[in-house]
């Protein structure tokens, strides 16, 4: 026989639990109300095995012919079909708080998410030139709180609530891709809340920004590995 929990331990036991079934309520509502659908969970980005992957492995030559090879898992991709394109979104869950900053992604840090985006939109693009990256977004996995008053407004309680659980990370300036990711009149699962006019133009990006963001990433790939060898 195991022994028995402690206090502490029966405490944090439900309050997993409890945070994993208002994640699963988020993921189900959210999934509920978007024309986007999921594409893959756990999406494998090559193999340090070398076991063949649906990704390969995104590799950038560097001097003397050697080379970085990048590999990693996608938490979830998600896809929206237009008439003339498809737009991919990828999506990492969190149970911190992380933000995607651009400063940081200049200086060569946090780039993980637009790296695995980078990888994923050049590998599909040798077989296809209509697939395009809709957004990369880190999306909480965590209960929040606010302060209220006591007789506060459950909706608008709901409301707040909802607000710093929203996506964060860089968004396409497409708006009716933007539209396609929410179709709720408060847009409560929308990174981006056109409603408010509250948008940060830093964080919304033409397909041409990626492109250049794509071409960044790659020199930061070189330097690091020229630094290494």
């Amino acid at each position: 026989q195991g022994r028995e929990f402690t206090s502490v331990e029966k405490f944090s036991q439900i309050k997993l639990v409890k945070t994993m079934v208002e994640l699963v309520k988020r993921v189900m509502g959210e999934l509920c109300n978007t024309d986007f659908k999921v594409y893959k969970t756990e999406l494998k980005i090559g193999s340090k095995k070398g076991v063949p992957t649906l990704i390969p492995a995104y590799e950038v030559d560097i001097n003397n012919g050697r080379k970085v090879v990048v590999t990693g898992i996608v938490d979830r991709v998600d896809y929206y079909k237009t008439e003339n394109d498809t737009y991919l979104r990828i999506i990492d869950y969190k149970t911190g708080r992380k933000e995607l900053n651009l400063c940081d992604v200049v200086k060569g840090q946090n780039i993980q998410m637009l790296l695995y985006m980078h990888a994923i939109i050049s590998a599909v693009s040798k077989t296809s030139t209509d697939i395009l990256p809709a957004g990369v977004y880190y999306m909480p996995a965590r209960n929040d709180y606010v302060s209220v008053n006591k007789d506060e407004d459950k909706g608008k309680i709901n409301a707040q609530l909802m607000d710093k659980l929203r996506y964060c990370g860089i968004t396409t300036s497409n708006e009716t891709v933007i539209n396609a990711m929410d179709k709720t009149e408060d847009r409560y699962y929308s990174p981006v809340k056109l409603k408010y006019k509250k948008n940060d133009p830093e964080m919304l990006f033409t397909q041409e920004q990626f492109k250049l963001l794509g071409e960044k990433i790659d020199k930061l790939l070189i330097e690091m590995g020229n630094g290494l060898y």
